[in-house]
């Protein structure tokens, strides 16, 4: 029976700026990935970015991005039609918070 089921979940230390996690590899038949994301404090907004790397070495790309409150409530990036096989997601804060996020994969 098909579900969502997580590949990885986390949670990063407080931070600020530009920071990444590490990369993951799409499993074998699965079409839709997404992210969820969430962190807490209310007073700024949290960005985060889905990226893969292509194929035939031409560089990485982003495949969706969303931006939602740091207000304890996940946003979920989703992307439905995931082909490639390396994957990895950035995060973006204006102020230091903890950033909790689970990849998931539907199959």
């Amino acid at each position: 029976m098909a579900s969502w089921r997580t590949l990885r979940h986390e949670a990063l230390p407080p931070q600020k700026g530009y920071f990444s996690t590490h990369t993951w590899n799409r499993p074998s038949g699965a079409r839709v990935m997404q992210v969820k994301a969430r962190c807490w404090g209310n007073d700024s907004n949290l960005k985060v970015n889905l990226w893969f790397l292509r194929k035939w070495g031409a560089g990485e790309k982003i495949a969706k991005s969303g931006t939602w409150r740091c207000n304890g409530k996940y946003g979920i990036v989703r992307i439905s039609n995931a082909g490639h096989s390396l994957y990895w997601a950035t995060f973006s804060l204006s102020k230091k918070h903890t950033v909790e996020y689970w990849v998931q994969y539907y199959k």
